[in-house]
């Protein structure tokens, strides 16, 4: 007889990722940009292969919050990318995915959940995406997205190989960035007193 145990997936890297009760130790930013890098959006249905991970970073290059655009479909690293039309229907899908995105806040200091600007920077994406990569152009649904930005980023369907490279190089900008300006406020602050 085998013993029931907690479900968990095995990450490119090696790592138990327990996603019913995922910690911010399990999360690895090189597992989560191998994954969303072979990871092909609308479930595949599109002309070219464009991955979660490209997509993550126009949704960056869109955002005044950096990080959280690029990060913003992380938790699909370890629970897929769901089109949204089925995921409404998976009972228990938006649990799940807010535990694994609290957790991958947590591990690189960001509020979830996210900031409006990224659902419009992500809505504004994905219409653009439609355009360019749906048989349909997106021209029966598109509309019914309202947005503040009114044109994404054209996708350049990058294999996943460079997409992964892009993705963790604009993560470590972010990084450094954000680093940075940590320690300009750290100086004023100390420089005040």
């Amino acid at each position: 007889i085998m013993a029931v145990t907690e479900p968990w997936i095995e990450t490119n890297s090696g790592i138990q990722f327990w996603f019913l009760n995922p910690t911010p130790e399990m999360v690895n930013i090189d597992d989560i940009a191998h994954s969303l890098s072979h990871q092909c959006r609308f479930g595949g249905h599109i002309s070219k292969f464009y991955s979660v991970a490209e997509h993550s970073i126009n949704v960056s290059l869109l955002s005044t919050n950096k990080l959280e655009g690029l990060l913003h479909d992380a938790s699909e690293a370890y629970l897929l990318d769901i089109p949204s039309p089925i995921k409404q229907y998976l009972t228990n899908y938006k649990d799940i995915e807010h535990k694994v995105m609290c957790a991958i806040a947590d591990k690189f200091g960001f509020w979830y959940p996210l900031p409006p600007e990224i659902k419009d920077a992500d809505q504004a994406q994905l219409k653009t995406e439609a355009k360019y990569l749906l048989p349909s152009h997106g021209k029966d649904w598109v509309d019914n997205y309202e947005t503040k930005i009114k044109v994404g980023i054209t996708p350049k369907c990058l294999v996943p190989d460079l997409a992964k490279e892009m993705f963790l190089g604009m993560f470590e900008v972010i990084k450094q960035l954000k680093d940075s300006e940590a320690l300009e406020s750290k100086w004023h602050s100390l420089s005040k007193n």
